[in-house]
């Protein structure tokens, strides 16, 4: 008896060391936070658009992001640092990256295309961008104002891994 409980219980072991979860394991996807923070992000394109017409598009190629898991970002400007923000993800409809300017100098990602004076003194800044598409491999987010007439502009970027 001892011993057919005991070749029971060993075929029952081996048989559960040969079962794999395909399907009925889950899989842990990354965090949207894991995901900003696992590498660099190297700039594509901005693209500015005026009541849904595109009117500018700007080359990022220089660019590259480096979300920190210290919450810090570093924006590299062809190969030097040239900004660096606090950020935060926010989870929501869409979901929001908020920076926090750090510092006063002129912001690069808001710069380019709000075409400031580099030498306008201001105080720090927060943005919010919506963010249109975060997998392992892309990163889009946008940002839209509307003046005192109506009119909207939007402003799209694009980072690649």
């Amino acid at each position: 008896m001892k011993k057919n409980l005991l070749l029971l219980t060993s075929f029952l072991l081996l048989a559960g060391t040969f079962s794999s979860c395909k399907k009925e394991c889950p899989v842990d996807e990354p965090s949207k936070t894991e995901l900003l923070t696992a590498h660099e992000w190297q700039g594509v394109d901005g693209m500015e658009y005026r009541n849904g017409t595109l009117v500018n598009t700007r080359d990022m190629s220089g660019f590259i992001f480096l979300f920190a898991v210290n919450k810090d970002l570093f924006v590299y400007e062809n190969g030097t640092l040239d900004e660096y923000y606090h950020w935060e993800y926010i989870k929501g409809s869409p979901d929001i990256i908020h920076l926090e300017e750090v510092n006063t100098a002129p912001s690069p990602i808001t710069h380019h295309f709000f075409f400031l004076n580099d030498t306008q003194t201001r105080v720090p800044q927060t943005y919010d961008f919506k963010v249109e598409k975060l997998n392992e491999t892309k990163l889009t987010f946008y940002m839209e104002i509307t003046d005192g007439s109506g009119n909207t502009t939007k402003f799209v970027y694009h980072f690649k891994k």
